[in-house]
């Protein structure tokens, strides 16, 4: 039976995504080569470098922080990966929560609150919308038979 794969946290793929872009932060492409560049792999070792940044992209697509483009010329070739919408939050290119390291979808969900700030919420909206019924119901879920 095969092992389950056990992928890096969220945390240590935004550091990744850090270094990656560090010397470009307002970009939200790089080439293979400006990759390499920032990390300060070696440009003597062109197959040890693709395995390692395979082994990178991996982690970062998981996270949903990058996209991959290829070029098609006789064999799939890597040219450049971009950011997305959850890498570029991450990277605080845009607004929301960058560095969280809660899961894979993290920076789109808020904060958890607890029972008092949720009693405040239903509490205020009753008031706003007087002519809407809500009601907040916490009950013990049902025990497993």
């Amino acid at each position: 039976m095969p092992s389950a794969k056990k992928y890096k946290s969220r945390r240590a793929a935004i550091e990744t995504l850090r270094r990656f872009f560090a010397g470009k932060p307002d970009t939200d492409r790089l080439s293979v080569e400006e990759v390499f560049i920032a990390t300060g792999r070696q440009k003597t070792a062109p197959r040890a470098n693709m395995a390692w940044l395979s082994n990178k992209l991996t982690t970062l697509r998981y996270h949903n922080l990058i996209d991959s483009e290829y070029s098609y010329e006789g064999r799939r070739r890597l040219e450049a990966i971009s950011l997305t919408l959850d890498g570029k939050r991450a990277l605080g290119q845009i607004g929301g929560l960058a560095g969280t390291d809660s899961g894979p979808s993290a920076a789109a969900s808020p904060p958890l609150a607890g029972l008092s700030d949720a009693l405040a919420i239903v509490s205020a909206l009753q008031q706003q919308y007087p002519r809407f019924d809500i009601a907040l119901t916490i009950k013990p879920k049902d025990s497993p038979q």
